[in-house]
């Protein structure tokens, strides 16, 4: 069982081996501290802990309550050095805890695991294999920023609902169904401490591909010029996107109409530095646009 006086004693034997070893008493005062705490006393009164450390499996350190403390008791170990210590010490008594620096990493390090957890999700998967998609373009599922004094008390649970999507990059060589996936999951995990968490477990609720796209009554794309689409599209200037409105466009379609894309060709537009742009990033002076890119282009006069 890992506890404050088991993390405690391990900081003191990482100690051993420098100039400046670390008595116990001093130890404790360190670790406490580290977990948000002015002394041992209030870290053993508070409602926030439990008697073991077994259940955290994230820890969100206090470094600057823990540098304060290390100036109060008048210790040679530089900041470093003590970090050092209490890393080595839940490596040994707590080895599949992780430590974070700060609140932002640990909110990083779960919008990684509903990410993942979401991509490796049976339904998703299908959603995702009933698209024309050529790999994932972008996940995006956010969380809420992480407030640890805000968590409900020892033992219960934090829920909260996320709403996102995924979205593919289209294969412009098979007919066109859809890229995004809009997903509905779950994220849960429990307080097991001022400064720990439990490992964040994410469930999809619900997935499915949009089918919308092509008769959304609810959103209206904003309309822009053509010249502002293609620089959209290509990143370039606007003035320089200008040369290119009246290329020839040609639609990319199978045989019984289904449009998978349009073709622009600029070699009769594109002035010298415009076409050296586009060669760079395209390889050529024609560029194949997805099926929906004039819905957003404003109507000629």
């Amino acid at each position: 069982m890992a506890n404050i006086s088991a993390i405690s004693f391990a900081v003191r034997t990482a100690s051993n081996a420098s100039a400046h070893p670390i008595k116990l008493s001093h130890a404790q005062q360190l670790v406490v501290a580290a977990f948000g705490y002015k002394s041992l006393a209030a870290f053993q009164a508070s409602p926030l802990e439990a008697p073991a450390l077994d259940d955290a499996a994230h820890f969100v350190l206090d470094g600057e309550l823990l540098d304060e403390r290390i100036h109060e008791l008048g210790l040679p170990n530089s900041i470093p050095e003590v970090a050092m210590f209490v890393k080595t010490a839940f490596a040994q008594r707590l080895p599949r805890a992780r430590l974070h620096e700060t609140v932002d990493d640990l909110h990083y390090y779960i919008t990684t695991v509903v990410d993942d957890q979401v991509l490796n999700d049976d339904v998703v998967s299908g959603e995702i294999a009933s698209t024309n998609g050529d790999g994932i373009d972008e996940i995006y599922i956010p969380v809420d920023d992480i407030d640890l004094e805000a968590l409900p008390p020892l033992g219960q649970s934090f829920e909260q609902e996320l709403e996102g999507h995924i979205t593919m990059n289209i294969d412009t060589e098979r007919p066109y169904s859809g890229h995004k996936i809009v997903v509905r999951a779950t994220l849960a995990f429990e307080r097991t401490g001022k400064v720990s968490i439990s490992e964040p477990v994410c469930e999809v609720v619900a997935a499915g591909l949009d089918r919308n796209w092509s008769d959304d009554d609810d959103y209206e794309i904003p309309k822009v010029s053509l010249a502002q689409a293609l620089a959209d599209e290509t990143g370039l200037l606007v003035q320089e996107a200008e040369e290119l409105v009246d290329a020839e466009v040609i639609a990319n379609e199978s045989n019984d109409g289904m449009v998978y894309g349009y073709v622009f060709d600029f070699s009769n537009y594109a002035s010298s530095t415009t076409a050296a742009k586009l060669e760079a990033k395209y390889g050529s002076l024609q560029l194949e646009v997805a099926p929906w890119f004039f819905e957003r282009v404003l109507a000629e006069a």
